[in-house]
């Protein structure tokens, strides 16, 4: 069975956002030494340049805003941390093939409307294309070092995912759900009796035993009517609470036994297929457990092992 992982927001990448002003300034000060390499200002503010110029593709006004924000509570720290990993990284002589860095390149600038833009955009954060590719480098590599050193020793067992799903049955539940067509007969002003009058004509032609589907096909060209549906289960709490008390006490292939006033008209459902709600089966959510299980491993064991990382190095924040 393939895992996915979800790498949490202590490690390889920092995720981090800057201001649209401000950080293109570059101050030479030094603000912590990391064994034998310091963390200056400039270096901060290149960090947050670099992500700037990805995030900037993804992220508008008050989110971007927001990220911003997150970002300078949080930057020293994790640029402290991943100043360690890539020594670590570097020390091993992990490699990162070019493709997967020029990769990352065409990723990032596929987010913004033209290559004008993003080179624009480069230039306005004291960038270029060298320094960007120097960063999605550092940042593969760490990455590498990451999955070599915690996540290749991770395992989830059948007996932990069993037990995951017997002790978390709330997290399972799937409320009931139906699957519909409908036809509408459109109620234009003034014209709302002879839009019910159809209404209930359809409905007797049903009651008399013409097929449902017919009907469609019958008044796919009529101006007054409209084919509604989904292919998909629509669930409690998904539709007008007048059209769920009808359709969700219907059994499957039951049509509604009279119209519904619902904007823009008189509505008639046909209730293709149904489900009632309970805890998912085992089956149906096991790699989705596994996941969880496996996620929550990662990021007790990535902590342990920055923090091991720090035990065994030198560091100092002025």
């Amino acid at each position: 069975m393939a895992m996915k992982y979800v790498i949490g927001p202590i490690i390889i990448g920092i995720v981090l956002v800057l201001s649209t002003i401000g950080y293109s300034q570059v101050i030479d000060k030094t603000v912590a030494v990391v064994n034998d390499e310091v963390i200056s200002q400039a270096e901060i503010d290149s960090v947050l340049a670099s992500l700037y110029i990805e995030y900037k593709g993804t992220y508008k006004g008050a989110e971007l805003a927001e990220k911003m924000e997150e970002a300078r509570r949080n930057i020293l720290k994790q640029l402290v941390e991943d100043k360690l990993v890539l020594q670590k990284a570097k020390s091993e002589k992990i490699e990162v093939p070019e493709k997967e860095v020029q990769e990352r390149m065409e990723r990032v600038k596929s987010k913004f409307s033209s290559e004008k833009e993003f080179l624009e955009t480069l230039e306005k954060e004291n960038l270029t294309k060298n320094k960007l590719e120097s960063r999605y480098r550092d940042q593969l590599m760490m990455r590498k070092l990451f999955e070599r050193e915690v996540m290749s020793k991770i395992t989830v067992s059948p007996t932990e995912i069993v037990d995951y799903y017997q002790s978390h049955p709330n997290n399972f539940k799937e409320p009931g759900g139906v699957k519909i067509k409908g036809l509408i007969v459109k109620s234009e002003e003034g014209q709302e009796d002879e839009a019910m009058r159809l209404a209930w004509l359809l409905i007797d032609e049903i009651k008399s035993g013409k097929d449902f589907d017919k009907i469609v096909d019958e008044h796919t060209d009529d101006p007054c009517i409209i084919l509604a549906g989904s292919d998909n289960f629509v669930k409690n709490g998904e539709l007008n609470p007048e059209v769920e008390e009808v359709v969700f006490n219907m059994e499957i292939g039951e049509v509604s036994s009279e119209p519904i006033l619902i904007n823009p008209g008189y509505c008639i459902f046909k209730v293709v297929d149904k489900k009632t709600g309970g805890v998912k089966e085992f089956s149906e959510v096991e790699a989705r457990i596994q996941n969880i299980i496996f996620n929550s491993k990662v990021q007790k064991a990535l902590r342990e092992w920055i923090n091991n990382l720090k035990d065994e190095s030198y560091i100092s924040i002025n």
